[in-house]
């Protein structure tokens, strides 16, 4: 039985493998050419968690805290969304400036598991009634579906595409009482390997039971053996999400800051989308769009899943109950009740289909069953058939490698990325490198590092992961796990909220920067107050290293740091009265520049700024902030008549500086190919150095000297009792804290930010991370394995009692 199985697997991957290579070789993709999958947040986020993932594995950060996750963070829904799939330990074998090269080969060999796993469940599920090379089409098939190619792009929802068919296997012989061990074993491992596709693939697996329960059942319906079975797959459903535990409850835990929440408000009873489209996006290049879902099988699997409803071979009774399935693939894509289900209860407001793979899995299983009930199809290897066979083994094959091809061809890119990623990453190193060896004695500092303001899709500038890749303590993060936070605190203090997972820190904000520790910035261009660092290596595009005189430390004596109640809507007094808080008294780090507004259409108005007399060092870096009601992707600003950059839109920031030209005073243009939105407020300051130097002797003539661990810290200072100690370090309900010996619980400043009353004299504050929700995580998976480990028992020996053969 073994052996009968193998066989058809490894021709399966083999032949996979063979079409996707060769047609790398042939379309110049990785390691063949330039072109690469990796686009869009492959790009701007992927690849710089693999190179964290590079650090964590090397024991050079934490999996449970980063400080250089943005402010710093819970990192362990990062780990568990983006890279818990055991296929990333390769990346081992990879330099961080290869890590293109990586992304290539583990989606590829990922597409090739897919075909490997699907022809383990058509073998088996099957009974090895389907030829061996119907297995093989039907699982390349499988594979390189319209969900397998357009996910090259998003890798780790690969995971559930390789795991759904031993899932759905464990479903049948859960149910048909063959053993339990695959259900629970493989239930287990989709949520450990990527708990997003891991519930999508669990929750296909209830809805797939209602309908294996049914086929099995046969003429002599009967509830008792209908619920018997349901309930025996629901059993071990459960129990492999329980395995799990120790891996979800902390993510989820970890979410609850930030995205964990239900989106009600998208739940209704409103039909979508194009039906006809559903069933015939069987050419190539069709991909999913809103409102449209393509499951491209190619044309084998896909007319041998519309036969089996005229196959006179199958009995009619399993034909009419199969019509439910197409009504289902229906409701799950367009009726919103199950497409918000299957969307885990979240708004989807891009790559709308993420659980689009459980319908390419029911064209499959359905080719399947024609397939193996046909003896047209069983006959095709006799003798005298084998000039058809060959026909089409190759016209099947070559559907979907010209498939491949073209995605490959017009949807990724041959722009040499994976070349300017190598050198961009070597002259970044060698940078960081330098300057921690220059500053290794120096108080523990954040960095901070500009971006050009560039929407072009292809070569999108929000690469706010940089912090991670590198192991610096920057503010920038974008993951799908955001801590909401702190992302309204970047937004107060003058960093905008792109989306609901980043802020644009495109610019350096230099009264947050000192605030926050910010001590070096990584730029392409000057600003006035910071001073260049000499001695360092110059990474791509110009960028040197400037030192900002003004950074306060992470942590200083304070007399207040009760930041709630601060002006809001205008980032200027927001942060000059944060600095008001924390010093007693009036610190205006910011003042107003007067300025005139000229209107010349209602596509474009120009703000007439009178400076005095040039900007100097006395004078301090100019800031512009104009807020619209809403984004406008034709909107954009120019300074004195210069480069336009973009305004109001994605990656656009909404704090802009503004370039000394030596003249007493600007011309700021905002302009719009629409109508301009109403404009809620514009604001123009520029920084007062003279108060910031104020501040910065003040904070370290108080500051405590601190030392960072990977996911610990040390503070240690000198006070009078009931003073309080403002840090930087952001709170999480994660930390524990000792002051002197004894347990403490830190406080938190703005939702964000810890803080502590002090003792008199010598204050040691010690901090340890602990990863919240892992103790009841740990506890729920002891319970699920000890539960697991009795159900294989007994049902190994009800096997034995009764003859049945696993």
């Amino acid at each position: 039985m073994i052996r009968k199985t193998l066989a058809p697997v490894a021709a399966s991957m083999g032949t996979t493998a063979f079409l996707l290579l060769s047609a790398a070789a042939i379309f110049g993709l990785l390691p063949f050419g330039n072109a690469n999958f990796v686009m869009i947040d492959a790009r701007i986020q992927y690849v710089d968690l693999f190179a964290w993932l590079q650090h964590v594995l090397h024991g050079e950060d934490s999996l449970t805290w980063s400080f250089f996750r943005g402010l710093g963070g819970n990192v362990w829904p990062i780990f568990t969304y983006y890279l818990s799939s055991p296929l990333n330990l390769l990346v081992l074998l990879f330099q961080r400036e290869d890590l293109y090269l990586f992304y290539h080969l583990v989606t590829l060999w990922k597409l090739v598991l897919a075909s490997g796993t699907m022809a383990v469940y058509l073998c088996l599920r099957f009974r090895h009634e389907i030829p061996a090379y119907a297995v093989v089409i039907l699982s390349a098939a499988y594979a390189m579906s319209e969900y397998g190619v357009h996910q090259l792009i998003n890798v780790m929802w690969l995971d559930g595409l390789y795991m759904l068919p031993l899932v759905l296997l464990g479903v049948w012989r859960a149910g048909t009482r063959q053993g339990s061990a695959c259900l629970v074993i493989s239930a287990a491992c989709a949520m450990i390997f990527n708990w997003y596709t891991g519930c999508i693939d669990l929750l296909f697996a209830g809805f797939f039971a209602l309908w294996e329960a049914w086929l099995a059942c046969g003429d002599d319906f009967h509830w008792r053996a209908y619920g018997a079975f349901v309930g025996r797959v629901f059993i071990g459903i459960l129990l492999g999400a329980g395995l799990s535990a120790v891996i979800f409850l902390p993510t989820i835990a970890g979410l609850s800051g930030g995205r964990a929440s239900i989106d009600w408000n998208e739940l209704s009873l409103r039909y979508h989308g194009n039906l006809p489209f559903l069933f015939l996006s069987q050419f190539w290049g069709a991909f999913s769009e809103k409102s449209r879902v393509a499951l491209y099988v190619g044309l084998f699997a896909f007319f041998n899943a519309v036969a089996c409803y005229w196959n006179a071979s199958i009995p009619k009774r399993w034909r009419r109950r199969a019509l439910v399935l197409p009504l289902f693939l229906a409701l799950a894509f367009y009726w919103q009740p199950l497409y918000f289900l299957f969307s885990l209860l979240k708004t989807v407001d891009s790559y709308w289909y993420r659980a689009s793979l459980i319908g390419i899995f029911l064209l499959i299983y359905l080719a399947g069953w024609n397939v193996s009930a046909s003896k047209r199809w069983k006959n095709l290897p006799a003798k005298g058939h084998r000039l058809a066979l060959v026909l089409v083994c190759f016209f099947s094959l070559a559907d979907l490698w010209g498939n491949f091809a073209i995605y490959t061809t017009f949807r990724y890119t041959h722009d040499g990325a994976d070349k300017a990623y190598t050198d961009y990453t070597r002259a970044q190193d060698a940078q960081m490198a330098v300057l921690r060896a220059q500053t290794a004695g120096e108080p523990p500092y954040r960095v901070n590092q500009t971006l050009t303001f560039n929407t072009d899709p292809m070569h999108l500038r929000a690469n706010y992961d940089e912090g991670m890749a590198s192991r610096a303590m920057m503010l920038a993060i974008y993951t799908s796990s955001p801590v909401n936070a702190q992302m309204k605190f970047l937004e107060d203090f003058g960093y905008r909220q792109g989306g609901p997972n980043m802020n644009i820190v495109n610019t350096t904000f230099l009264g947050t920067d000192s605030l926050l520790g910010v001590r070096y910035v990584i730029a392409e261009r000057p600003f006035l107050g910071l001073q260049r660092v000499d001695g360092l290596p110059e990474a791509t595009s110009g960028k040197a290293v400037y030192r900002n005189p003004f950074a306060l430390p992470l942590a200083f004596v304070c007399d207040s740091f009760d930041l709630s109640g601060l002006p809001g809507g205008d980032p200027f007094l927001h942060t000059n009265a944060a600095y008001g808080v924390l010093f007693g008294r009036q610190m205006d780090v910011y003042r107003p520049v007067p300025f005139e507004t000229v209107v010349t259409s209602d596509h474009e108005q120009h703000y007439q700024l009178s400076t005095g007399a040039p900007m100097s060092r006395r004078g301090g870096q100019l800031y512009g902030n104009i807020r619209g009601s809403k984004e406008d992707d034709k909107a954009y600003f120019s300074v004195d008549g210069g480069m336009k950059q973009d305004y109001f839109r994605w990656i656009a920031p909404s704090v802009f500086d503004i370039t000394d030209t030596g003249s007493e005073g600007h011309d700021v243009m905002l302009a719009s190919e629409r109508p301009l939105p109403d404009l809620q407020a514009v604001q123009f300051y520029r920084t007062d150095e003279g108060v910031l130097q104020e501040a910065a002797d003040l904070a370290w003539s108080r500051a405590a000297d601190v030392t960072l661990g990977k996911d610990a810290a040390a503070l240690h200072i000198t006070a009078h009792a009931g003073e309080k100690l403002f840090t930087s370090l952001p709170w999480d309900k994660g930390w524990k804290a000792e002051l002197n010996g004894r347990e403490v619980r830190p406080e938190c400043i703005a939702d964000v930010l810890m803080g502590f009353t002090l003792d008199e004299g010598e204050n040691e504050i010690t901090l340890h991370y602990e990863l919240p929700g892992w103790k009841t995580g740990a506890a729920v998976t002891l319970l699920a394995l000890a539960a697991s480990v009795l159900l294989f028992y007994r049902e190994r020996k009800t096997c034995s009692k009764e003859g049945i053969s696993e």
